[in-house]
């Protein structure tokens, strides 16, 4: 799994590095990745890539699973911290499988997606919702009593 997500990232990054402008001694402009990039022949290597490290991490996680679900029957304080940090491991691979699938493989219409390069020259793949609204409302105004809500924006005038 980890070459393969390796091989997945090394990929992103040429495949970012071989669109747009090349900034000298910048870091390169975000790429947004639309459905006109996607149709680009490139990005089925990314698709195939990426499936390649989904099904690897999901073997990891179901190992991780059967480590845990072993560790279950031990009566011993120790065993039952591993066993929650594996169950915790296995969750967070889980969202992994779940956000590269989206990002890579099936993209959300609620959605945009763009390719990112960090300060050390690594690419993140980066996703936020069109509309916040619902997710606001659900996750925040609907669990609270009272919600403050500020902004950093300042100006003069």
């Amino acid at each position: 799994a980890r070459r393969a997500t390796a091989d997945l990232f090394l990929g992103i990054s040429a495949f970012s590095r071989g669109r747009g402008d090349a900034n000298t001694g910048q870091r390169r402009p975000a790429l947004r990745v639309t459905q006109g990039v996607r149709a680009q022949p490139d990005w089925s290597t990314l698709e195939i890539a990426a499936d390649t490290v989904t099904q690897a991490l999901d073997k990891v996680k179901s190992a991780v699973g059967q480590l845990s679900i072993s560790l279950s029957g031990l009566d011993n304080e120790d065993a039952a911290l591993v066993e929650s940090e594996l169950d915790a491991q296995a969750e967070q691979t889980g969202e992994i499988i779940s956000h590269l699938e989206e990002f890579l493989l099936r993209p959300e219409k609620e959605s945009v997606y763009w390719l990112e390069e960090d300060y050390s020259g690594g690419v993140q793949l980066k996703a936020a919702p069109l509309q916040v609204s619902d997710l606001l409302k659900k996750n925040l105004f609907d669990e609270k009593r009272s919600v403050i809500l500020t902004s950093a924006t300042l100006s003069t005038g």
